[in-house]
């Protein structure tokens, strides 16, 4: 298992942060279709930057756990939460191991 937490390294909390300055608001669909967003985004981005493509991609096969209080997006704080963004980055690492 690879247990991560956004914003390890100093580089990318600073981006995070810039990036919290941006008010955007969210489509009146969010709840029902938060993941499909999210897996856009997620997708994307890695596809724009091969550094942290490369990253994902060496994590293997392991199984990747958000370390974070929101029950959703992470392991909710207890390590029972849905882990939805560990399972989109998972999935989309094996998309990648497709290609």
């Amino acid at each position: 298992t690879t247990l991560f937490r956004s914003g390890e390294n100093n580089e990318y909390l600073e981006k995070m942060k810039l990036g919290m300055n941006i008010v955007v608001d969210k489509p009146k669909d969010w709840e029902r279709h938060r993941t499909d967003y999210m897996y856009s985004v997620l997708k994307n981005k890695f596809i724009q930057n091969p550094e942290i493509k490369e990253i994902l991609l060496n994590t293997g096969l392991r199984p990747l756990v958000k370390l974070s209080e929101d029950s959703f997006w992470g392991d909710g704080g207890h390590g029972r939460g849905k882990n939805y963004h560990g399972k989109l980055l998972e999935k989309i690492r094996y998309e990648f191991f497709q290609e």
